[in-house]
């Protein structure tokens, strides 16, 4: 009977930290995976937020280019907004829809958009705003691409999660070693044990 206690005692003390263990890196590899989801959240928040900012400043800037006719400082207001790396396209139009002044790189997408196609991510996504003064002047769009943010953000997040992967596979090669004891074998030629 005393025998069986200590065998059942020294199981329990061998498979107790392997079972702590596991629950430990499931508990984090969880809590990782929400983390994960949270951040990307957060990150289509944020790109938002910055679109509607970005949108508002250049409604001001345009409106005041608008009021007085300047059609030349309106084209050189959308190339110099198509600087920005999140910015694809400027597009001005007027009251009446004409487009009036556009970006360089915009000349590839009119053909599209008179067409009606158009292909969007949720970080690939046109913001059209309404310029008004007492009346309604025109219209300004802009392509946003926040594409080159979101893959940096992707791959910090594939690096924390490979490394809690390889805190998993460390975890299991120590778990195995626990459990699978080796003592080498010193037999050296004329060493006798005593």
């Amino acid at each position: 009977m005393s025998t069986m206690i200590s065998r059942l005692k020294h199981t329990v003390n061998r498979l107790l930290p392997i079972f702590m263990t596991i629950v430990l890196l499931l508990i984090i590899f969880n809590s990782s995976i929400v983390r994960i989801y949270k951040n990307q959240q957060v990150m289509s928040q944020h790109v938002e937020e910055i679109a509607r900012g970005f949108m508002s400043q250049a409604v001001l800037s345009t409106k005041i280019l608008l009021q007085q006719g300047q059609r030349q400082g309106l084209r050189q207001l959308a190339e110099q907004m198509e600087e920005n790396p999140w910015v694809d396209q400027v597009l001005v139009y007027d009251n009446h829809g004409q487009l009036i002044a556009h970006s360089k790189s915009a000349q590839k997408i009119i053909p599209e958009l008179a067409a009606g196609e158009n292909d969007t991510s949720p970080y690939q996504s046109p913001y059209v705003a309404e310029i008004r003064d007492q009346q309604l002047l025109g219209y300004l769009r802009i392509n946003f691409n926040a594409q080159s943010l979101i893959d940096d953000f992707n791959e910090r997040q594939r690096d924390n999660l490979a490394f809690i992967l390889m805190l998993l596979l460390g975890a299991m090669v120590v778990l195995y070693w626990y459990n699978h004891p080796t003592t080498p074998s010193l037999r050296i030629p004329g060493l006798k044990r005593k």
